[in-house]
């Protein structure tokens, strides 16, 4: 049997290529190619003479040539249907739309792709259709205003922070300059009474004696002191959905109660006043300032003038007395606190001849006076000051800081839930260290200082 072209193939089966999809163009293919290898396979199986051999060598040779044309001929068929798809579209722009042009070709291919796929999916070229996609105007469009034909909303979407801003708190925090210490658990468990002995009441009558004389005597006691530890507490209502739906709202709401006993025990530290629940805090337990042997002596007394004459008064003891044995009976003032405002106003104040005052005020990290820090603490009044030895002065943990969550009332009915913060701490400051921590304000030290 004689190897068919695929041109004669075609002939003979009365098919014409140039009307065949790309698809039907391979399946004929496909079949001649079939129908070629059963012709040569039979011929090799029969065992055909040299010359015959010869003659299906040459054959196949062809054949291989021939699929190079049929290559060919399903690119160019191809090509013709990707022309055939271009004239199904026939698009009418219309420039007077408010609507962008890609979403003008969007909405119409959308809209008439039920025909697209008709067409694409026809046999013959003759079959196909085409498709018209007209564009028109909008006849109200749309604005993200107030009227008719308005969308509400975001549109387009707002890009929200991750993060929520809170308010800023006021700078201080006075117990980064005092001894902070956690009470320890005893063998009765824990306790909120902090306990201490204290010398007190000497009497002395030390000095030189003669020979076989009657020596001096000297006497004391030793006095217990205490101050009981007071709870800060504070709490928020919130819902479970809102601690599920809100990103970092939990967290959130942990470090506004944390920053709210923070602020409280800060308070408590400086002005607590040892009534009912309140601390026994600095201001109450420390020594007012006096003027001693500088009283009236000092003219236009300025702040720097009370400032210098406080660390004298806790150097020398509140009366500015000097002990039996000769030694100043006072502290070494390790930090004096001030409002910013009153700090600003010094390193502002000028004599009357415009120059700047400031005397052994300015550092290159922070402002010392007479080699103490002064530091910002803004829970002070803009007329206070505090000096004070710090090592001295006490902060007492009873229970640090703690969260938790918990249901009151009916409040599982109503999928809340309450938040609670709450710490325990007391202040203490021996008697015979209260001369070291000397409080006041600078309209009632300058009265004292200026001469008279």
């Amino acid at each position: 049997m004689k190897r068919k072209t695929f041109a004669e193939y075609l002939e003979e089966n009365g098919i014409d290529a140039k009307g065949l999809e790309p698809s039907d163009l391979v399946q004929h293919m496909n079949s001649h190619n079939e129908e070629a290898d059963k012709v040569r396979d039979e011929a090799m199986q029969a065992k055909a003479s040299s010359e015959d051999v010869e003659a299906l060598r040459k054959e196949l040779s062809r054949s291989s040539e021939e699929r190079e044309k049929q290559f060919e001929m399903l690119k160019a068929a191809f090509a013709e249907n990707q022309k055939s798809i271009k004239k199904m579209l026939t698009f009418n722009y219309n420039p007077d739309s408010s609507i962008p042009v890609e979403k003008q070709i969007e909405n119409s291919l959308e809209k008439n792709k039920d025909v697209l796929i008709q067409n694409l999916q026809a046999k013959s070229k003759e079959n196909a259709k085409s498709v018209t996609v007209v564009i028109k105007a909008a006849d109200t469009p749309l604005f993200q205003t107030d009227g008719a034909g308005t969308v509400t909303g975001n549109i387009p979407q707002a890009y929200r922070k991750p993060d929520i801003i809170d308010q800023r708190r006021r700078e201080g925090f006075i117990r980064n300059w005092i001894t902070v210490m956690n009470i320890p658990s005893t063998a009765g468990g824990d306790s909120d009474l902090v306990q201490w002995m204290e010398q007190a009441n000497i009497e002395e009558t030390t000095g030189t004696t003669a020979e076989g004389a009657l020596k001096n005597d000297m006497h004391w006691e030793y006095v217990v002191k205490e101050e009981r530890a007071k709870y800060i507490t504070a709490t928020t209502v919130v819902s479970k959905q809102m601690l599920r739906r809100v990103g970092q709202m939990s967290q959130r709401i942990n470090t506004q109660l944390m920053r709210s006993i923070e602020n409280e025990l800060e308070l408590q530290i400086l002005f607590g006043d040892n009534t009912t629940e309140n601390i026994n805090g600095i201001f109450t337990q420390g020594t007012a300032f006096s003027s001693g042997s500088l009283a009236g002596t000092v003219p236009e007394a300025n702040n720097y003038d009370v400032l210098l004459a406080a660390i004298k008064q806790g150097a020398t003891g509140s009366s500015g007395t000097i002990n039996a044995v000769g030694e100043p009976a006072g502290f070494t003032m390790s930090v004096i606190a001030l409002n910013h405002a009153a700090i600003t106003a010094m390193q502002l104040s000028k004599g009357s001849d415009g120059h700047y005052v400031m005397p052994q005020f300015a550092t290159a990290s922070r402002p010392e006076l007479a080699g103490v820090p002064i530091v910002p603490n803004n829970y002070l009044g803009a007329d206070q000051f505090l000096t004070m030895e710090g090592s001295l002065v006490e902060l007492w943990i009873e229970e640090q800081l703690t969260i938790e969550v918990g249901l009151v009332d009916d409040q599982f009915k109503k999928n809340l839930r309450t938040i609670r913060a709450e710490m325990s701490a007391l202040v203490a400051i021996p008697d015979n260290y209260v001369n070291g921590v000397i409080i006041g304000d600078f309209t009632t030290a300058k009265a004292e200082l200026e001469t008279v």
